[in-house]
C-alpha cells in the first residue's frame, strides 16, 4: 500500500484510486469494517471520475472486494463487465481477466442459469487463452469443468468428481501444483460438488482440513465466498445429524457465528443464509422441529422471490428430510418434488438425477417442470401468518 501513503503525503496521482481501493479491501475485507470498506470504495470511484485513470483495476477491486459487503451481490455485476471491457479496451488484460472471474462467481452465487454460465466460461477461457493470462485461464476452466458436472453433461463419469473433459487431469494437476490460489480453488469447488450432490460429511472434513474460510483469507472479499459459507456451514450441521459427532457441530456454529455478525454489519446477502443457519440449528436441538419448518418455509420464501434457485431448492430438500425424520410423508415428497422444480430451473441436471434415484418413488407423480418463482409463495406466505 506504498502508493497509498504516497497519496496521503504528497497528494493525488494517477494510483491514487487504485491505493484507495485497496485499502478499501483490507478495511472491508480483511477487518472486517464493511462501512469503513465502503467509505475508501466510494472515495476511489468519486476519485476516477476525476483522473480518470486505472479504471479497469479500480472498478474489479471495489465491486470484487468491498462493495458486495454492504450492497445486493447482484447490483456489482455490470460495473464488473464494465471493468472487464475497459480493461480489454486499455490493454489491461489481467483487471479484465479477474473481473470477469468476480463476474462468474457473482453469477453462480446468485443462482444465473449454468447454462448460460457455460457458454460465457468459455468465451471468456479462450479470450484469456489468446491473451496469455494463464492465471485467469486456469480458473475458467477449473470453473468450467465445475459447472459441466453439476449440469450433468457427463452422465457416464464419476458425478462425485469433476475435471478432465477439457482439459486432461494430469494438466489440471500440474495448474494446482504450479499455484496455490488454482488448488484453493479446485479444492472448494471440490467440496461444493459434495455438498451440491448431498455428500454432506465429505464436504465437512474437506472444510475441517482447509478452514471454513480458507478461500475468504486466500482471497479475501471474494463474492465465492457466500457459497463456501454455505455448502460447509450447512454441511456441517446435516453431518453433525447424521453422524453425531461433535466436530461437525463445532464448525457449525463457527460459521454460523460468521454469518450472524456479517448480517449484523449490514450485509444483506447473507439474510436467508442466516435463517438457513437457524432451521439447521433448530432441527440439529430435536425438541425445536416446528421451529425449524417454520425457517425452512421461511427461507424458501425469501429465495424464490429474490431469485435464489440454488437456496430454494436446497431449503425444500432439507425440509423434505425433516418432515421424513417426523413422518410427514405427503409434506416431503411435496418438498421433494418442489426441490427439483427449483433445481430444474437453475439447470443442475446431476442433481435433479440424483434426487430421482434416490426418491423416484416420491418423484415420479410429478417430473421436474420449470418452476415459476411465484408458486406456493401466498400459500407459504398464508401458513406462516397464521402460525403467529
Amino acid at each position: 500500500l506504498r502508493s497509498f501513503e504516497w497519496t496521503m503525503l504528497y497528494g493525488v496521482n494517477e494510483y491514487s484510486a487504485v491505493a484507495l481501493a485497496k485499502a478499501g479491501t483490507v478495511m472491508g475485507a480483511v477487518l472486517q469494517d464493511f462501512k469503513l470498506g465502503m467509505v475508501y470504495a466510494t472515495c476511489a470511484l468519486d476519485l476516477l471520475e476525476q483522473i480518470n485513470s486505472q479504471e479497469a483495476r479500480t472498478l474489479m477491486i471495489v465491486h470484487a472486494t468491498i462493495a458486495h459487503l454492504s450492497t445486493p451481490l447482484r447490483d456489482n455485476s455490470k460495473p464488473l463487465l464494465h471493468a472487464y471491457e475497459s480493461g480489454l479496451r486499455t490493454g489491461d488484460t489481467d483487471s479484465a481477466g479477474l473481473s470477469m472471474i468476480s463476474f462468474i462467481q457473482i453469477r453462480l452465487v446468485t443462482s444465473f442459469s449454468l447454462e448460460l454460465l457455460v457458454e460465457d466460461l468459455s468465451s471468456f477461457t479462450q479470450q484469456m487463452k489468446v491473451f496469455e493470462r494463464q492465471h485467469c485461464y486456469e480458473i475458467g476452466m477449473i470453473y468450467l469443468e465445475f459447472l459441466e458436472s453439476v449440469l450433468g453433461h457427463h452422465p457416464d463419469q464419476d458425478m462425485f468428481a469433476f475435471g478432465g473433459n477439457n482439459v486432461p487431469k494430469e494438466e489440471l494437476g500440474m495448474w494446482c501444483q504450479g499455484d496455490s490460489r488454482v488448488q484453493e480453488t479446485w479444492d472448494l469447488l471440490q467440496g461444493i460438488l459434495y455438498f451440491l450432490l448431498g455428500q454432506y460429511e465429505k464436504c465437512a472434513e474437506l472444510s475441517l482440513h482447509n478452514g471454513y474460510d480458507a478461500h475468504w483469507k486466500g482471497s479475501p472479499g471474494s463474492p465465492l465466498a457466500y457459497l463456501e459459507l454455505l455448502s460447509k456451514g450447512l454441511s456441517s450441521y446435516a453431518a453433525a445429524r447424521l453422524t453425531k459427532k461433535s466436530k461437525y457441530k463445532r464448525q457449525a456454529r463457527l460459521i454460523h457465528k460468521r454469518i450472524r455478525k456479517w448480517a449484523s454489519k449490514g450485509n444483506p446477502n447473507v439474510i436467508q443464509y442466516s435463517i438457513i443457519f437457524d432451521a439447521e440449528k433448530a432441527a440439529l436441538c430435536g425438541h425445536t422441529k416446528a421451529s425449524a419448518i417454520h425457517s425452512y418455509e421461511k427461507a424458501i420464501i425469501m429465495s424464490a422471490r429474490g431469485g435464489l434457485l440454488l437456496e430454494a431448492g436446497l431449503c425444500s430438500e432439507r425440509l423434505a428430510v425433516l418432515h421424513t425424520e417426523l413422518n410427514q410423508l405427503d409434506d416431503a415428497k411435496f418438498r421433494l418434488q418442489e426441490a427439483c422444480k427449483y433445481y430444474t430451473e437453475l439447470g443442475a441436471h446431476c442433481k435433479v438425477s440424483m434426487l430421482k434415484e434416490l426418491h423416484g418413488d416420491a418423484l415420479q407423480l410429478q417430473p421436474p417442470q420449470t418452476v415459476d418463482s411465484s408458486l406456493r409463495i401466498s400459500e407459504l406466505s398464508s401458513r406462516l401468518s397464521s402460525s403467529h
